[in-house]
């Protein structure tokens, strides 16, 4: 009885016997059925034929083939014919006396179903010249494949790697005359990255559908007449091209897919086999992961070397701020300036004026990481220089303001608290820029705000003018400036810490500026109870001493 023999895919090995006509396809009514979506429903038809066997393709799209012509008429059928349905390749072979030396049995189990087998143990079969050369490519091909991870695993490069497959894939293949990969790029285009000619051409002419087939089927295709199969060729990017026959194959893992390998041959005849094709799908495998884990260890690096960079930021953002406190007779400070990531927005500073009196600035960026540190940065700079020439804050403010307004990035801004601090009369100035107001908390314990938040923030308006006020301190008052990172931090069930809360620590504490600071980040840190901060968070304290 004839049977047809499955090269490739999940039925490798597997056969199907039949003795009358059969139907080839896809629907659950046909004598063979093949799950594989390049096959039609009804798609070929063999029939027993004077001579032999005939093969009728079924009007269907993706044809059928017989030794990689497409057919159009029913053909007779030769022993070991090589018969492609869609995508699918198998043999067809004829009655034999001699059975097989293994055989699956493909049809549905019946009276007439039979397995063959072959008894254990025994002395084998002879091999024939041509056997024995099929053996020896095999193993070299096993060796090759068994080779190949400790090769790929040597390099991280993936050009190399590529390189190395494609160099030593020629020797496997002496019929290929070109071979090339397509890797996807990140707007999942195919790209070529190595070509490697036998004439040392570096062109690639590629049917993209070729390709994109062989990665939505997840499947390799070996087409033996490549410029006859239409499934393929829409009659431009392989036009004038000598290919007669292709592999393609699908670089892929279950998570992820690369690109697409791929062997070409312009000799006539059949240069490739199923063998061919499954040797390249094993190669595909090996390389999926390999280039897996070259991208994974390039993200680890460049990983590295990012949070290596941001902890150098931090520290070099650490610099912008006071590295110590002022030492004024009769005056106490207390400063924290703490980022939500390596870097922040967040910054206070600490300036001498022109007529003697010490500056105190608090400010806020928007925004949160390295735009907002770089910034800060700038921020720093222009008070530093700004400060270095004019004494009143709302002065300092407004060119500071128009400075800034050139050059930040649109969107972007800073809230400023600016104060001017005698210390011989306790006289303080301030004005602020959008930033939540300085707060005095007396000797009594009373908290009261100094002017409001209804200025414009820095770098929204080029003519904002900003209101100043004034104030003396007496002994037992202490001013408190900070960020909305203390007001806005949240605890493990997403509750505000809240101004009600902060002011409530500050009646309690009737301390001196050290003390207050410090019971309000304890207050602080007790509330949080270990949930990330969600914004950077800056807390600044000072006053005259007891």
């Amino acid at each position: 009885m004839p049977r047809i023999v499955f090269g490739v895919g999940p039925r490798a090995g597997g056969a199907f016997t039949f003795e009358g006509a059969v139907t080839v396809g896809r629907a659950t009514d046909v004598d063979l059925r093949l799950e594989d979506t390049t096959v039609s429903r009804h798609h070929a038809k063999l029939r027993p034929a004077s001579g032999g066997w005939l093969i009728t393709d079924l009007d269907t799209h993706n044809g059928s083939f017989v030794n990689g012509r497409r057919i159009g008429q029913p053909t007779l059928l030769q022993e070991g014919d090589r018969l492609q349905f869609g995508a699918v390749i198998t043999t067809f072979h004829e009655a034999s006396s001699a059975q097989p030396a293994v055989a699956f049995e493909d049809r549905k189990a019946g009276p007439d179903s039979v397995i063959v087998t072959m008894e254990a143990g025994g002395a084998g079969l002879p091999l024939s010249a041509a056997e024995a050369a099929r053996a020896r490519t095999l193993t070299e091909r096993l060796e090759f494949l068994a080779d190949l991870a400790g090769d790929l695993g040597g390099t991280f490069d993936e050009i190399e790697m590529l390189q190395r497959i494609l160099e030593r894939l020629f020797v496997l293949l002496p019929q290929a005359d070109r071979g090339f990969v397509l890797l996807l790029d990140t707007r999942g285009e195919l790209q070529p990255r190595a070509v490697r000619g036998r004439s040392g051409e570096t062109r690639v002419t590629v049917s993209r559908t070729l390709a994109r087939t062989a990665i939505q089927n997840r499947q390799g295709i070996l087409s033996l007449d490549l410029g006859g199969d239409k499934r393929f060729v829409k009659g431009k990017s392989l036009v004038g091209v000598e290919i007669h026959a292709v592999i393609c194959v699908p670089i892929l893992i279950p998570a992820e897919v690369f690109g697409v390998l791929q062997v070409e041959s312009a000799r006539a005849g059949d240069p490739f086999t199923e063998g061919d094709m499954a040797l390249l799908l094993g190669i595909a495998r090996q390389l999926a992961l390999s280039l897996a884990n070259a991208r994974l260890h390039a993200r680890l690096v460049e990983q590295e070397l990012f949070q290596h960079d941001l902890i150098l930021a931090g520290k070099l953002q650490k610099r912008f701020l006071p590295r110590s406190l002022p030492k004024l007779p009769g005056w106490s400070f207390a400063a924290e300036c703490s980022p939500a990531l390596n870097v922040g927005g967040d910054f206070f500073a600490f300036l001498d004026l022109p007529d003697g009196r010490l500056g105190v600035a608090i400010g806020d960026v928007s925004g949160k990481g390295v735009s907002a540190a770089l910034c800060m940065a700038r921020v720093m700079s222009d008070l530093r220089y700004r400060a270095g020439g004019e004494s009143e804050p709302r002065r300092i403010l407004e060119r500071v303001n128009h400075a800034l307004f050139e050059d930040l990035e649109e969107g972007m801004f800073v809230t400023v608290v600016f104060l001017a601090l005698d210390p011989k009369s306790g006289e303080l100035r301030y004005a602020s820029a959008g930033h939540p107001a300085p707060l005095v908390r007396d000797a009594s314990g009373e908290v009261t705000e100094l002017g409001d938040t209804s200025g414009s923030a820095l770098g929204v308006s080029r003519s904002a003018a900003f209101d100043q006020g004034s104030c003396v301190l007496e002994r037992g008052d202490v001013v408190v400036l900070y960020s909305d990172g203390i007001t806005e931090a949240m605890n493990l069930k997403d509750a505000f810490y809240g101004d009600e809360r902060f002011r409530g620590v500050l009646r309690r504490c009737l301390g001196g500026a050290a003390a207050l600071h410090q019971a309000v980040l304890a207050d602080l840190d007790g509330f949080v109870s270990g949930h990330a901060p969600s914004d950077d968070l800056t807390l600044v304290c000072f006053g005259p001493e007891r």
